[in-house]
């Protein structure tokens, strides 16, 4: 099945609330002012592979955005569900620590919220699917690995990731 909704919110606050209620709601307080500034979240998915984008915007229908080229990025999740885990393929948080340069980033309080919501969201699908882990990939210098994933319970492994030998593996137990 193939899903693709992009829900706009007044406030990162609101977006973070919606990311942490109830996953299967499909209600929101999303806002409908063209004037005003907003939050997009888009949510898609195809067969087991998962997308949320999150960006500011003033636009009010904007299903065509292309998140990756626009200097308004917010943050972005890709996961996919596999017959015992969930697999994080790519989080990323705009922080201003990232190469790419933004007109909109994220002050360090908002960005660890909204990486922990992100985890949060994740946990929750585990949780409803069924799944025993979390996986997710980081790089081996540990730096990604404190920052982000060690305050939420990850434990990095031994394994190296498949498509990149420089990367590690790390799991939260559910």
């Amino acid at each position: 099945m193939q899903i693709n909704k992009t829900l706009l919110f007044f406030s990162l606050t609101n977006v973070r609330n919606y990311l942490t209620s109830n996953i299967t709601n499909t209600n929101s307080d999303s806002c409908y002012n063209i004037y005003t500034d907003k939050f997009a979240i888009n949510f898609s998915s195809k067969d087991k592979s998962h997308s949320i984008r999150l960006w500011k915007t003033k636009v009010l229908f904007n299903y065509w955005y292309n998140v990756f080229e626009s200097k308004q990025f917010v943050g972005a999740l890709d996961y996919k569900i596999n017959d015992d885990h969930i697999k994080i393929e790519y989080l990323n948080i705009n922080d201003g620590e990232g190469s790419l340069s933004y007109d909109f980033i994220l002050n360090q309080n908002d960005s660890n919220l909204l990486k922990k919501d992100f985890i949060e969201y994740t946990k929750t699908l585990a949780i409803k699917e069924k799944k025993k882990k979390i996986i997710i990939d980081f790089h081996g210098n540990l730096r990604i690995f404190d920052k982000y994933y060690k305050n939420e319970g990850f434990v990095a492994t031994t394994r190296r990731c498949h498509d990149n030998r420089y990367w590690i593996e790390a799991e939260l137990n559910i």
